[in-house]
């Protein structure tokens, strides 16, 4: 269904993406977990002329609005209800990011 795993994503991923991302890791703020359960944000030393960067991550999922659910209650001797479709399809589309979630 979706392609994560595909030959080809997976080489663009190791060999392009993530080393990329890794170079601007010191350009990002940095979120350290307190002990007592807060976060801490440690902002990157810039050099002059440097701009933070603040990731922007997209994520979507899509939910059938008769998505069969796994446990039932009935009573003995019943029968589950199914619908005749998967229903309406719900797209849910949004972006995250570390600075203001």
């Amino acid at each position: 269904m979706d392609g994560h795993e595909r030959e080809d994503v997976v080489e663009y991923r190791t060999k392009i993406f993530l080393p990329k991302l890794a170079e601007y890791e010191n350009l990002m703020a940095k979120h350290i977990l307190n002990e007592d359960g807060t976060f801490i944000k440690i902002m990157p030393e810039l050099e002059e002329g440097q701009r933070r960067i603040i990731a922007e991550y997209h994520d979507e999922s899509c939910f059938h609005a008769n998505d069969e659910a796994q446990n039932l209650w009935l009573r003995p001797g019943e029968q589950p209800l199914r619908k005749k479709s998967r229903g309406r399809l719900i797209h849910v589309s949004d972006f995250i990011n570390e600075e203001d979630g």
